[in-house]
This record gives C-alpha cells, sequence and structure tokens, in this order.
C-alpha cells in the first residue's frame, strides 16, 4: 500500500510540474532572464532548450535576427539594464558562445552573470550591432 501512495504522489507530482502553463519560447525565456522584451515578429536563427528532468542540469540558447526597426528599442532597452560595451572583457566559463561570435561583433553590448558558487552556471546576452544579433544563452551544470 506504501508503494501505491508513494508512486500516486510521484505521478501527480510529475504532473503538476511538466503541465506547465507557460511555453517556454525563445520570447518568454529571454524575459525571465533578463526582463528583456522580444517581439513574438523577431526572427530566432536558433534555438536550443534543453534541461535534465531529474537533475536540473541543462541549457538555454537562443540567437535572434534584429531588423533595424526592432534594434534601437532594444539596444534601449539593454543600456536601460545597464549592459556593458562590447568586447567581452570578462573571461568565460567555456568556450560555448564564442563559436557564434563573428570577429566583427565589437559593437553593442552585454550582460553576463557568472554563479558566486559554481561559475560554471552562467548566463550572458549578447546584442551585437554590426550582426544585428541578440544571442541569450543560460547554462547550469
Amino acid at each position: 500500500m506504501n508503494n501505491l501512495k508513494t508512486y500516486t504522489i510521484l505521478f501527480i507530482l510529475i504532473s503538476l510540474f511538466s503541465c506547465s502553463k507557460e511555453e517556454r519560447t525563445p520570447q518568454s525565456i529571454t524575459k525571465a532572464l533578463t526582463g528583456l522584451e522580444i517581439n513574438k515578429d523577431v526572427s530566432v536563427i536558433e534555438f536550443k532548450d534543453q534541461w535534465g528532468s531529474m537533475t536540473g542540469d541543462g541549457m538555454s540558447f537562443i540567437v535572434f535576427k534584429i531588423n533595424t526597426s526592432q534594434f534601437q528599442s532594444i539596444k534601449d532597452s539593454c543600456k536601460a539594464k545597464i549592459f556593458k560595451e562590447l568586447p567581452i572583457k570578462e573571461s568565460l566559463p567555456d568556450g560555448f558562445i564564442n563559436h557564434y561570435l563573428n570577429p566583427s561583433d565589437t559593437i553593442g553590448c552585454y550582460w553576463l552573470d557568472i554563479d558566486k558558487k559554481d561559475n560554471r552556471n552562467y548566463s550572458i546576452v549578447i546584442l551585437s550591432e554590426v550582426s544585428k544579433r541578440l544571442i541569450v544563452y543560460n547554462v547550469v551544470n
């Protein structure tokens, strides 16, 4: 009987957590991570959202292509959130994001948050003025 109770409780908990009301979209992830509002009509070049169900380890990676009319409002939002000017001055815990930056991506801004307890866990958002891309990367190991 105890096993049945345990399995029932486990099933209910899994059902509650897997039936999230809000779909994880590139825009919702970006807003939750940084507070930046990205319109639904902004082009998504790449989107990966992979998380372990038991460990919570995983990553979200998003690349938006920003058109000229939308770029200024996103840039203004980044400035209001006190993003730093490119190029990135800090050392990143891994080289993942470097594969997605062009050598010309030196004009724009970025936000970086590295976990103080485990520096492998970090978030970075990069707005490149040259390539007109917004790159969002969040990783938890």
